[in-house]
């Protein structure tokens, strides 16, 4: 039966464990009375019992131990913030245990903040060196901004667009507005059916705010747990959201603190709640679920440095019905189909323009464009996922009719 509990905290990372102990321990079969055991010795402990979390180092003695009593740790990326802010001591290899614990560490609190070694993994150094420097880890080379590999897509498809074809139409008319509304109400939800654009729209506001703002910018798809193995749901959001980003969720948001952030989250319906877990123990509320996430968007309403944009489908699934968020948005923070639609006057320039472009029509086209602007119209109502669909099938069907064009493309 274990005598004590010890709750350490992974710096850079977020990650908090706890470790039991008793009055002897045992490493590969050799016992240590814990009277008499030495920090060097606590390392090899605690990293034979979480060589899982502490698998950037392969060797205990390479871990720095802080002995601290804090019950939280928020701001702290560095040795100087653990001197500073946590009031932390730098536990010695060859001074016994109990110098620090001279009674039982506190329930509740963090006792050991442990420092991780620089690592071979040139990924993992960037991050750790980011946050060293910086205090927060900035954008990635990757996807929205992420980690994941970057492939760059040539045409429009049901699931976004490309930024660099030139027939994408940037929404100028909605999408500043788009983020001006952001930055005034903190939080907005935009829900839709799929195929209507939420994805597209994600990634313009992405390309808008990144270049007309010197905010940390961050956009991510929960479907996106596919590339790091994992499926996101409400119980495994941490675990996706750490493999995409590289840090726990509450020690990216902590992060904010020290640069104005927002997050473009899409897919949102993935970790709404279902009514088993609305009546699931509070106990098992921190165990690296969504509710950490819904959290947050309560603190984005007070004020945090931190706004979050959310896209999500409704209406779509077998357990649709059974799903709802958890955290009530106002009904002036959410946004629906009705807004995220092109507008006539947009949607006429948009087609006509295209027209003009890839079908080798003439801009005083009286005939043709205007039929086309009215079966569009008509067909789709506005609705941007459709409006592409049909732009791009009608492309595909008449590129063996189209005369050749300099500089043709023969594709969206």
């Amino acid at each position: 039966m274990f005598t004590m509990l010890l709750s350490c905290y992974v710096l850079g990372t977020g990650t908090i464990f706890s470790i039991p102990l008793s009055n002897k321990i045992s490493i590969k079969k050799k016992e240590y009375s814990l009277e008499l055991l030495t920090i060097n010795i606590l390392k090899k402990y605690i990293w034979e019992c979480e060589k899982e979390i502490l698998n950037f180092a392969d060797n205990a003695s390479k871990l720095e131990f802080w002995h601290v009593n804090v019950e939280d740790v928020v701001g702290v990326f560095n040795e100087d913030d653990i001197k500073q802010k946590l009031k932390g001591n730098k536990m010695k290899p060859n001074f016994l245990f109990r110098k620090y614990f001279i009674n039982k560490p506190p329930k509740g609190n963090i006792h050991i903040i442990i420092q991780l070694p620089a690592t071979t993994d040139q990924w993992l150094t960037d991050v750790s060196h980011d946050i060293a420097t910086l205090g927060y880890l900035p954008r990635q080379d990757g996807c929205g901004g992420t980690r994941l590999v970057k492939i760059d897509q040539s045409v429009y498809t049901a699931e976004g667009i490309s930024l660099t074809d030139p027939d994408v139409n940037k929404r100028p008319d909605f999408v500043p507005y788009l983020a001006k509304s952001l930055m005034e109400k903190r939080v907005l939800l935009v829900q839709a059916s799929p195929y209507f654009g939420k994805t597209s729209l994600s990634q313009l506001l992405e390309d808008y705010l990144i270049n007309s703002s010197n905010l940390r910018v961050l956009r991510i798809s929960l479907l996106w747990g596919s590339s790091v193995g994992i499926r996101c749901k409400y119980d495994t959001f941490g675990e996706v959201w750490k493999n995409i980003i590289g840090v726990e969720w509450y020690e990216w948001v902590g992060q904010c603190e020290k640069i104005q952030t927002v997050l473009i989250i899409d897919e949102t319906q993935l970790i709404y709640k279902n009514e088993k877990q609305n009546q699931a123990d509070v106990s098992m509320k921190y165990a690296g679920s969504a509710a950490d996430f819904w959290d947050s968007i309560k603190l984005c309403f007070q004020g945090i440095n931190l706004c979050i944009i959310m896209f999500a489908a409704y209406g779509y699934g077998p357990n649709s019905a059974g799903l709802s968020s958890s955290v009530h948005i106002p009904a002036n923070n959410s946004i629906g189909l009705a807004e995220i639609k092109f507008t006539d006057e947009v949607l006429e320039k948009y087609i006509k323009d295209y027209c003009v472009k890839n079908f080798s029509l003439s801009s005083n086209d009286s005939c043709i464009i205007p039929q086309f602007i009215s079966y569009i119209k008509h067909a789709t109502a506005g609705y941007v996922g459709f409006v592409h669909h049909i732009l791009q099938h009608t492309m595909n069907a008449l590129q063996d009719k189209i005369p050749p064009q300099p500089n043709d493309r023969h594709s969206l």
